[in-house]
């Protein structure tokens, strides 16, 4: 049997150990994403260089070098590959298409057999690609004075160029957003998706120009997740629809490109509304409704912060709650029940906005669904917390 270090070396992986994990989020969080280098101990850190790839052009590097073929499809999908994922080719050709693979500095515009032009995902910063910039640009210029443009569809990377390329600013972000469980509110319905992100840049949308509207907008961070145009079938994600972030819920948009492709390729002029009217999605908008009861269910220590909890929902929903409860299950400290009763009086005559009603309990299944039956109303939402001290 071999250790794990034996092993590292026999494959030649570098590996690090003993490292203050804790001290580097510090870093991070007050500096953003930087950049690091590992440095062994009989080395001496000025001698070895830092690189840093925002310098470098990281789409030429991993883009494709020849021109490539798949499927054989009703409809021709020309990829700019600009470090293209395999399961956005898989998602084309589940759909009935051929795709034609080019390199990121091809010049489409001489070409003529495709059908609709997808722009990939890929890695750096996008103004180092200026000349796929140019010739979307020019591509985009041509499509506005066509009776039947050509449709565009881009995903991450392709997202940022589409946004260049119409007369838009890109920007770093500090800390970027990666991995899954993404929440993206689409602008042109109120609905919220799950994505799986992996980018460090964003579009400004106010730099966007007339005609031009933000598609997605990240629930966490409010960056751009998406831009559209409103005459002509021309839109992009930041985020990743093929990685079934979901898992499969916002691979509609591939569903819709090629639905435009087909109605352009088969001239049908039946539909002239704009773009967000045309959108067509696999399930209905929710309804909003009025919350006239909120029930929270919690354990530890009831503190005074909880009170927060009640008032920051109040501004984030913008609306006036009747009623809010507090259940609390597997109290360490029932003997003090009798007391922290009237501490909750006291606080409650005192703020407002404190939680109308509070139970205490020893977190019996009885005990548990029998205050839910009891707190049963029309309109009321069910929040599960833990409280701790110093929470919010």
């Amino acid at each position: 049997m071999r250790s794990l270090s034996d092993w590292l070396k026999e494959e030649n992986v570098p590996a690090i150990c003993d490292v203050d994990t804790r001290m580097i989020i510090k870093k991070i969080r007050k500096q953003g994403a930087i950049l690091g280098k590992l440095v062994q101990d009989k080395d001496k850190e000025e001698n070895i260089p830092q690189d840093d790839p925002n310098t470098r052009n990281l789409v030429a590097e991993v883009s494709t070098k020849e021109i490539k073929k798949f499927g054989k499809g009703d409809v021709n999908i020309l990829m700019i590959d600009c470090g293209i994922k395999f399961n956005q080719i898989r998602c084309f050709l589940r759909r009935n298409s051929s795709v034609k693979i080019v390199p990121w500095d091809y010049d489409f515009l001489k070409d003529s057999d495709y059908d609709g032009v997808f722009l990939s995902n890929g890695p750096g910063d996008p103004m180092m690609c200026q000349k796929i910039i140019e010739n979307i640009s020019k591509l985009l210029k041509r499509e506005f004075n066509s009776k039947s443009p050509i449709p565009i569809f881009g995903i991450c990377l392709g997202n940022q160029l589409l946004g260049l390329a119409a007369g838009g600013r890109t920007y770093k972000l500090k800390f970027g957003n990666r991995g899954h469980n993404q929440p993206c509110l689409e602008t042109t319905s109120g609905r919220c998706h799950l994505t799986m992100q992996n980018h460090g840049y964003a579009i400004d949308t106010s730099s966007l120009p007339n005609g031009w509207k933000e598609f997605f907008r990240n629930a966490n961070d409010e960056t751009n997740e998406g831009i559209y145009c409103e005459k002509f079938p021309f839109f992009s994600v930041q985020f990743h629809p093929e990685a079934r972030g979901g898992p499969k819920e916002t691979e509609y948009l591939f569903d819709y490109f090629l639905y435009k492709v087909r109605e352009r390729k088969n001239q049908n002029k039946g539909e002239t509304n704009p773009f967000l009217h045309r959108l067509h999605l696999p399930y209905p908008a929710p309804q909003p409704f009025k919350v006239s009861k909120v029930l929270i269910l919690g354990s530890g220590v009831f503190s005074s912060s909880n009170s927060g909890i009640r008032e920051k929902s109040h501004k984030k929903r913008k609306t006036r709650w009747t009623s809010t409860a507090i259940w609390r299950a597997n109290c360490p400290k029932l003997r003090n029940r009798t007391l922290q009763r009237r501490l909750f009086s006291e606080k409650r005559n005192k703020y407002p906005r404190y939680p109308h009603r509070i139970y205490f309990s020893d977190g019996r299944s009885g005990n548990f669904f029998g205050k839910i039956k009891g707190n049963k109303r029309e309109n009321c939402t069910l929040s599960c917390c833990s409280f701790s001290r110093g929470s919010h």
